[in-house]
């Protein structure tokens, strides 16, 4: 589930800009949440380390959508180890362009928070 949660207030100053949180039209993964869930358990790998330790939970990240639609910024902000934070971020990294946020008519960078559930089954 993508979650846009504030990461200052209605915005925040980057060197890039400003990056925006709450816009009249949220960044989308094209496709919608339905291609978003199947890009990530198409793509996921599930770390050996995490496997062999029986690890399971969820990593949070964070990460812009570009007013282009391109991703960057990714960062961890909740990691859960034995190579799941770095599977995640690969993950996300290898996102296609999105949708991207829009406000008054315009492309807005646009910050957003994403958690990626590891779970054996």
């Amino acid at each position: 589930m993508l979650l846009f949660l504030p990461l200052a207030g209605l915005g925040q100053q980057t060197e890039k800009g400003m990056v925006f949180i709450l816009v009249e039209e949220p960044p989308e993964f094209m496709g919608g949440q339905d291609s978003l869930n199947r890009f990530i358990k198409y793509h996921l790998k599930y770390p050996a380390a995490a496997r062999e330790a029986k690890i399971k939970g969820v990593v949070h990240l964070k990460f812009i959508v570009e007013a282009d639609g391109h991703i960057t910024n990714v960062e961890i902000t909740r990691g859960l180890g034995y190579g799941c934070d770095e599977e995640a971020l690969r993950v996300v990294n290898e996102f296609p362009k999105w949708k991207p946020g829009r406000q008054s008519g315009k492309n807005m960078r646009v910050g957003c928070f994403l958690p990626i559930r590891f779970s054996l089954e």
